[in-house]
């Protein structure tokens, strides 16, 4: 998957959106998977957990999305440093 800082149009506020790789939205098994974890985790609020505020299929092009809150900066730190990787 490829996550992207986009802004939420209907509200005007920024989130990180969750585009599924073409592969995986294309097998129904992950697909179905990806969603229900997505909506497990928007029933979940705790500090640690990023809010999920939308999730879905797109009938255009069969992608699957997710639209989550953004981390505070310095969450988005400490992920990246815990997945060894720069994403901040």
């Amino acid at each position: 998957s490829d996550v992207f800082l986009a802004t939420q149009l209907s509200l005007g506020r920024p989130v990180a959106l969750k585009i599924l790789k073409d592969e995986l939205a294309r097998d129904e098994t992950y697909l179905k998977r990806f969603l229900q974890e997505a909506r497990a985790a928007a029933r979940l609020e705790h500090p640690n957990i990023v809010r999920v505020y939308e999730v879905g299929v797109a009938t255009l092009g069969g992608f699957a999305l997710a639209l989550f809150a953004l981390l505070a900066p310095e969450k988005r730190r400490n992920v990246g440093a815990a997945r060894g990787d720069a994403w901040h």
